[in-house]
C-alpha cells in the first residue's frame, strides 16, 4: 500500500455541536473556619482573673457537613465561537458545640460579659450562606497541531451572610418560684452577623 492511499492524519479540533446544554451538580461541603472560639474550660488552678495568662481547653464552634447544589444552562454558537454559560451555586451550612461546668472547674466567656466565673454552661451556633451566579464564556483557540487552549472569561456575583450566636448561662437566678420550684437564670446572648455581596 502506497503513501497516498493512507489518510493523513487530522490535528483539527473534534467537532462539537452547537445549541443548549445544561449541567447540574450535588456538592457536599464543609466550611472550616479556625477562630470561633466561644469558651475556656479551665482547670482548678487556672486563674479566671489573669486575662493574659489564660489557660484551659478551648471550646470552638465546628461546622459539620452540609448538602449543596450547583446548577447551569448555556448555549454552543458553534465550535469555532463561543460556549457561553449561566451558573448558580448554593450552599447552606451549620455548626454548633455546647459546654457545661465540670466539678471543679470553671468556664470563661470568648466574649466579655458580665457573668464572670459564674457560667454554668454555654452554646453556640454557627450558619453559613453561600449563593453565587456565574456568567462565563469559552473560546477554543488552537494555534498549531500541538497547542490547544481554551480561554475562560466572564463575571461573577456572590451574595454570602454568616451568623455567630452564644449564649451564656449563670448558675445564679433573677428570681425563684418556691412553689413551683422554677426559676429564671441570668443569660448572656453574643450576635455576630457578616454580609458580603458583589461582582467581579
Amino acid at each position: 500500500q502506497d503513501y497516498h492511499s493512507l489518510d493523513a492524519p487530522s490535528y483539527e479540533l473534534p467537532y462539537q455541536e452547537t445549541g443548549p446544554h445544561i449541567q447540574g451538580e450535588f456538592l457536599y461541603w464543609q466550611n472550616i473556619e479556625s477562630n470561633l472560639i466561644y469558651a475556656i474550660d479551665q482547670p482548678p488552678h487556672a486563674s479566671n482573673t489573669d486575662v493574659i495568662g489564660l489557660e484551659g481547653h478551648l471550646k470552638q464552634v465546628t461546622y459539620r457537613w452540609d448538602p449543596g447544589v450547583r446548577v447551569g444552562a448555556g448555549w454552543k454558537f458553534s465550535p469555532e465561537t463561543l460556549d457561553v454559560s449561566l451558573i448558580y451555586t448554593y450552599f447552606h451550612n451549620e455548626g454548633g458545640d455546647a459546654v457545661k461546668q465540670r466539678p471543679g472547674r470553671t468556664l470563661k466567656g470568648g466574649f466579655p460579659d458580665f457573668l464572670g466565673d459564674t457560667i454554668s454552661d454555654i452554646s453556640s451556633t454557627a450558619d453559613l450562606m453561600y449563593q453565587t451566579l456565574d456568567l462565563q464564556a469559552t473560546h477554543t483557540f488552537q494555534s498549531s497541531s500541538s497547542f490547544v487552549m481554551d480561554f475562560l472569561f466572564g463575571v461573577r456575583g456572590a451574595w454570602i451572610s454568616q451568623g455567630w450566636n452564644t449564649c451564656y448561662k449563670s448558675n445564679n437566678l433573677i428570681f425563684f418560684d418556691p412553689f413551683s420550684g422554677f426559676g429564671q437564670r441570668f443569660e448572656t446572648l453574643v450576635q455576630n452577623t457578616w454580609k458580603f455581596s458583589g461582582a467581579g
